[in-house]
């Protein structure tokens, strides 16, 4: 490959170091020529090296935004399955103790229906006085060798309140002219619902009473609600021989 000198333009061989003209040194020019190379061969070298760089950037970001959806996605499909799972086992407790105390409603509820229907029963809340009845089958009289007289009544008695509490049994005892001659009062407890009747207004006189009739009053809150009477039979009594059965 020929060469020339940069000054004046001879040409010169390969080897030569001065221009065989004018004498300048071709040294100088090879080494500028030989710096210059240097310093393209350096800069191709540093552009490839930040062209690698670049590359290395651009790829190590494109990791990291493969990493990061991969987390996003394992977050994604595992984790929220987790928190579900979470979810199912609270709901599946919750449920549990939804039916522990839908089992423990159950007698309660039970027990409270029980507890009303006893109240309903032991009240007074659906009573009617209107359907009780009173049937008065005997009255008895007798007395004791020392002159006192007993009297009592013997009658039937249905549909009774439940509660029978603050109900009164008043028995009069009255002559043929309706007047009083002697009168009882006690609870309408003392009685019951005996198909044989029960025994009640026990009465006693020093003396004998004329009694013609009974007249027996149920009472409640001052009221009178029921009345019923009786015709006493003199004949069936049993008073004793002594006794002055004379009317007073």
């Amino acid at each position: 490959m020929s060469k020339y000198c940069p000054k004046c333009g001879n040409e010169l061989s390969d080897e030569a170091k001065f221009c065989n003209e004018c004498g300048y040194s071709v040294l100088v020019e090879d080494k500028k020529e030989e710096i210059s190379k240097t310093e393209e061969t350096n800069k191709s070298e540093v552009e490839v090296s930040e062209t690698k760089k670049e590359k290395n950037a651009e790829s190590l970001k494109e990791e990291q935004v493969e990493v990061s959806k991969t987390n996003t996605d394992e977050f994604l499909f595992n984790e929220v399955p987790s928190k579900s799972k979470s979810n199912d086992k609270i709901f599946s407790n919750k449920s549990s103790l939804n039916l522990s105390k839908n089992k423990l409603l159950i007698p309660v509820a039970f027990v409270i229906i029980l507890i009303i229907c006893v109240f309903m029963f032991s009240s007074n809340l659906f009573y009617n006085p209107e359907n009780m009845s009173i049937t008065i089958i005997d009255i008895s009289g007798s007395s004791d060798d020392d002159g006192t007289c007993y009297y009592n009544v013997n009658a039937i008695f249905s549909n009774l309140p439940p509660n029978t509490e603050g109900y009164l049994i008043k028995t009069n005892y009255c002559d043929s002219n309706g007047k009083t001659l002697a009168t009882t009062t006690e609870g309408l407890n003392s009685v019951d619902a005996n198909e044989y009747g029960s025994y009640f207004g026990f009465y006693s006189s020093p003396k004998y009473l004329a009694v013609d009739h009974v007249n027996v009053e149920i009472i409640h809150e001052g009221k009178v609600i029921k009345e019923a009477k009786g015709d006493f039979d003199s004949n069936k009594a049993d008073f004793y021989k002594d006794t002055n059965t004379t009317e007073s």
